[in-house]
């Protein structure tokens, strides 16, 4: 596989960074694996970053020092920004829009998630709103 010319910026939702963290196999490992290896650039936030270590400690169960170990990994190859706009487009799951503030603020050209909110909304501001198997197929071409 080519790295594209243009660079291709991506959010990565929460739900993507904690599946490719604890299901190996999966598209999500795959999508991250790519962005990490400079197939695309990945942009991240800190409200997304405080969703990883909430989750990873209350849904995973895990210690602080490794989710100081995994946060402090994905710091190292994600752009962060922060956003200063609020945007209340998603009423059903208001936490979701932290998602489009940080795609906005990051100029990005995808967001990757498993979230059915988002995947129903298919696009926003110019992002296009995709499963991780989607945006793999499109990597590829």
């Amino acid at each position: 596989m080519k790295k594209p010319r243009k660079v291709i910026r991506a959010v990565l939702d929460a739900n993507i960074h904690l599946s490719a963290t604890f299901f190996p196999k999966g598209k999500p490992r795959q999508v991250r694996s790519l962005g990490r290896r400079g197939f695309f650039q990945i942009i991240i936030s800190q409200p997304i970053l405080a969703e990883i270590r909430k989750a990873m400690n209350e849904d995973f169960g895990r210690s602080d020092e490794m989710i100081a170990k995994e946060l402090k990994k994905i710091r190292k190859y994600a752009r962060i920004v922060k956003p200063k706009v609020k945007i209340n487009f998603i009423t059903t799951d208001t936490n979701d829009n932290r998602i489009l503030e940080c795609a906005v603020k990051g100029k990005s050209d995808f967001i990757v998630t498993g979230d059915k909110h988002l995947l129903e909304i298919g696009e926003y501001d110019k992002v296009k709103i995709v499963t991780a198997s989607q945006f793999l197929e499109l990597l590829m071409k």
